[in-house]
C-alpha cells in the first residue's frame, strides 16, 4: 500500500506542477528555475537518513518529484533538437 501511494504522489506531483512550470518558465531566467530545482533535491536527498516515518517519505517524495517536474521542462526548452 505504501508503494503504491507513494507513486500516486509521484505523478500527481508532476501531472500538477509540469504544466505550471511550463508557463512560467518564460518569465524567470531558465538556468535559474535549473539550479534552484537542483538545490533542493539535493536537500530532498540530503534529508533522507534521518527519515522515520512513512508520511516523511510521502512528502519527500511530493517535493522531490514536484522538483523534477520543474526540471525536465526548463532543460527541454534549453537543449536543441537534434534536427536544428
Amino acid at each position: 500500500m505504501v508503494l503504491g501511494t507513494a507513486l500516486a504522489i509521484k505523478m500527481a506531483a508532476y501531472v500538477a506542477v509540469a504544466p505550471v512550470v511550463g508557463a512560467v518558465a518564460d518569465r524567470v531566467p531558465r538556468r535559474l528555475i535549473m539550479l534552484v530545482a537542483n538545490l533542493v533535491r539535493g536537500g530532498v536527498v540530503a534529508m533522507l537518513p534521518w527519515i522515520t516515518e512513512v508520511w516523511q517519505v510521502f512528502a519527500l517524495i511530493a517535493i522531490l518529484q514536484a522538483t523534477s517536474a520543474t526540471f525536465t521542462p526548463v532543460l527541454q526548452s534549453i537543449v536543441p533538437d537534434e534536427d536544428d
